[in-house]
């Protein structure tokens, strides 16, 4: 569905995620300044949704334990490509039991772009109608490194900006913010098998990219992007009274 994972190392404290590969689709999308691609994953992605903003600015990202891990290889990819916008397909009901602060109870699609590669946010849903038919790739995105679910942006570094057009969340910003917001959507999906929240209630906001953000949400603003893990293969239910034979 997503893609294959190497054997070998992980940059998340030697959990063993590997590399990943993934499987994608690449689209030409010439513009008048210069050449560019839309890639995708080959199929939607299941396990992954994306919150829309509501009022307040505020959005999640939600995912099982496999699909963080390859939207974070997604998020480094994006950061590695000048030349290329990342399109994840998310559009589905929102995931059940699961907080869920949207003002639509349906996912958003997800768009990330380093901001040299010159594409507006606002033209993404013209840009996606007119888009011709693709060709596979494989594509081998950066290793996750070591990082902190909550990793704070460097002082004096450019963040990461949002929008939202077409129903979809765009995400874009200075290649190295990118690929660190990757590794920490990478160490929230390997964090999902051994956190206690998740054990006890199916899921959990384990990480955030509100330091990576240019407006983060100490301004009045109050923008704020969070990832939770929801995964049912890690959710330890309560063993009702009766049902081991007593």
């Amino acid at each position: 569905m997503y893609g294959r994972m190497e054997k070998g190392g992980s940059g998340l404290g030697g959990a063993g995620i590997g590399r990943v590969r993934l499987r994608a689709v690449v689209r030409a999308a010439p513009s008048a300044r210069r050449p560019w691609r839309v890639l995708s994953p080959r199929r939607r992605p299941n396990g992954l949704w994306v919150c829309p903003l509501d009022s307040h600015f505020f959005g999640q990202i939600v995912g099982t334990r496999e699909a963080l891990l390859h939207l974070g290889a997604w998020f480094r990819m994006a950061g590695i490509s000048p030349h290329s916008v990342v399109h994840v397909p998310t559009g589905g009901p929102r995931p059940r039991g699961v907080p869920w602060y949207g003002p639509s109870e349906t996912s958003v699609d997800l768009v990330v772009m380093r901001r040299d590669v010159g594409m507006r946010a606002s033209a993404w849903p013209g840009v996606r109608r007119s888009l011709p038919g693709g060709r596979p790739v494989t594509l081998r995105p950066p290793q996750a490194r070591t990082a902190l679910p909550y990793e704070p942006l460097p002082p004096g570094t450019d963040g990461l900006v949002l929008a939202e057009h077409g129903r979809t969340l765009l995400v874009s910003g200075p290649a190295p913010v990118l690929l660190r917001a990757g590794d920490v959507i990478s160490a929230v999906g390997e964090a999902i098998a051994s956190d206690s929240h998740v054990h006890r209630r199916g899921y959990a906001h384990i990480g955030a990219l509100t330091p990576l953000l240019r407006e983060p949400g100490t301004t009045r603003r109050g923008l704020e992007l969070l990832v939770m893990g929801a995964d049912p293969r890690f959710h330890k239910k309560t063993r009702q009274p009766g049902t081991d034979g007593e």
